[in-house]
C-alpha cells in the first residue's frame, strides 16, 4: 500500500509541476507591430492574463482577443468611412494565445482600414 501512495503521489508532484508550465506558455506577451509601406514601423507588446505589456490599452486589448479567442481575423471591426486615399500598410502580430501559436499578417490599404477592422487591438500607432 506505501508503494502505491508513493507512486500517487509523485504522479501528483509531476502533474502539478506541468501546470505553471503551461500557464507561463499562454501568458507569453504578444508582438504586435504596424509597418507602414513609407515609414516607420511601431511595435508593441500585448500580454493577457493579466493584461498588461507595453500597449496603451491592454485591458480593453485583451477584451476583444477574449471574444474572439485570439483569432484576430473574427475582430468585428468598427464601422467607419475610410478615404480611398492609397498608402498600404501592415498589421502584423506574433506570439502564443493560451497556450496556441498565433501568427497574423494582413496589409490594408491604408491607416484607417486597418484600425477599423483591429481596433481595439491595433490601436497605439500608424
Amino acid at each position: 500500500m506505501r508503494s502505491l501512495t508513493v507512486t500517487a503521489v509523485g504522479v501528483l508532484v509531476l502533474a502539478a509541476a506541468a501546470v505553471p508550465a503551461r500557464a507561463q506558455e499562454s501568458q507569453a506577451p504578444l508582438r504586435l507591430t504596424i509597418l507602414p509601406a513609407t515609414g516607420s514601423r511601431t511595435a508593441v507588446t500585448l500580454a493577457c492574463e493579466p493584461d498588461g505589456g507595453s500597449h496603451p490599452r491592454p485591458a480593453e486589448a485583451c477584451a476583444a482577443l477574449r471574444a474572439v479567442d485570439g483569432h484576430l481575423d473574427r475582430l468585428p471591426g468598427q464601422n467607419t468611412v475610410c478615404t480611398m486615399q492609397y498608402d498600404p500598410v501592415s498589421a502584423n502580430a506574433i506570439g502564443t494565445w493560451r497556450g496556441r501559436k498565433l501568427v497574423f499578417k494582413k496589409m490594408y490599404g491604408n491607416a484607417c482600414e486597418l484600425h477599423s477592422a483591429l481596433d481595439p487591438v491595433f490601436r497605439f500607432g500608424g
